[in-house]
């Protein structure tokens, strides 16, 4: 199975320049830290961290930590509303 998620917004974490905080709906499969994000066949970024975020009437809302590769051609607001691949 291929864990999914859409990400549906984006922050910058203040704290670290490096870092995207996403908020996503995860589709298929599970969120690990320390896995890859892929978008179109170019790996984005790394997980750092997650959090459940509760919102009614879904159990599939998640804040995600991303630590972005330094060469990734993509920008935030590109791959938001997007599906995206954990690896």
């Amino acid at each position: 199975m291929v864990n999914r998620l859409k990400l549906t917004g984006v922050f910058r974490d203040l704290s670290n320049s490096d870092n995207l905080i996403y908020v996503c709906e995860q589709i298929t499969g599970e969120i690990i830290n320390g896995r890859s994000i892929v978008f179109e066949s170019q790996i984005l970024g790394e997980i750092v961290s997650f959090d459940k975020i509760n919102v009614p009437f879904s159990d599939n809302i998640f804040e995600i930590v991303i630590r972005l590769k330094k060469e990734t051609k993509w920008t935030a607001e590109e791959v938001k509303g997007k599906e995206v691949i954990i690896l």
